[in-house]
């Protein structure tokens, strides 16, 4: 298993994510499940190709990601088959929820949603608290690297909850883990891809609980944001190829692999 193979598959996994999001914001249900199922399955053959050779605090990281995304991905299954948005956001392929409101499901369908990012949040502080307690200078630099995985899952948590200034401010601290708490041997095109997803994801949070999706425009500005970070994505994967030494895309304590034992 080489390091490009790594590379390659944490590289779509971050591609997935960002079509989903971007087909989420559009209203267009089928790529954005096409993005779903494929953010799944790159995230889970992740986890499986490092089960072995990765430390403890790595899994951790790899299988909170896994657990966000089943989360986001079920919200966004209640609201594209039970919610109708503002009667301001129209789309000429998106003419309502595909399966009408229905109240009761869409409510469980959240309820799950919110226990995936539960467990998710357990899990991530566990290994946040237990991995600092070893002491250890790099560990502690690579949990303070995946520190913002924490604060999305939180943000997502507020959003669901309809809490606009907590999510907002979940975004901040999102903001200051990624410019300051990664470590200076980062890819600067990654980070930029991440800060370029993150920007687009807050814009829309701004227009949908704080502008009450009164018009397209916050959407549009998401779409274009998205599309910066999708195409940073790809430009760090052809750097990464160039400099075999390079992280990997997505800072979950991915890219150095522990072949000891657990």
């Amino acid at each position: 298993m080489t390091k490009m193979v790594l590379v390659w598959l944490e590289t779509a996994s971050f591609l997935s994510w960002v079509v989903k999001d971007f087909s989420w914001v559009l209203l267009i249900p089928e790529t954005a499940w096409v993005g779903l199922v494929c953010a799944l399955i790159f995230e889970s053959w992740d986890i499986q190709n490092h089960w072995k050779v990765a430390d403890r605090y790595d899994l951790a990281g790899r299988v909170v990601l896994l657990l966000w995304i089943l989360g986001n991905g079920t919200w966004m299954t209640s609201e594209l088959l039970h919610e109708n948005p503002s009667k301001n956001i129209t789309f000429p392929w998106f003419q309502g929820a595909l399966l009408g409101p229905r109240t009761y499901v869409d409510r469980e369908l959240k309820v799950l949603a919110g226990s995936f990012w539960a467990l998710g949040l357990l899990l991530g502080l566990a290994a946040q608290m237990l991995g600092r307690r070893q002491g250890e200078r790099a560990l502690r630099s690579r949990l303070n690297a995946d520190l913002w995985v924490i604060f999305w899952v939180l943000k997502d948590f507020f959003w669901l909850l309809a809490l606009p200034w907590n999510a907002l401010a979940c975004s901040v601290v999102i903001f200051y883990c990624l410019i300051d708490l990664r470590p200076s041997s980062e890819p600067k095109v990654l980070t930029a891809a991440l800060i370029s997803w993150l920007c687009g994801n807050t814009v829309w949070l701004v227009g949908e609980l704080f502008l009450a999706d009164a018009s397209v425009l916050p959407r549009v500005l998401t779409c274009v944001c998205l599309a910066c970070s999708f195409c940073l994505g790809i430009k760090n994967f052809f750097e990464e190829q160039d400099d075999p030494e390079a992280r990997s895309i997505l800072p979950k304590s991915m890219g150095t692999v522990n072949h000891g034992k657990l």
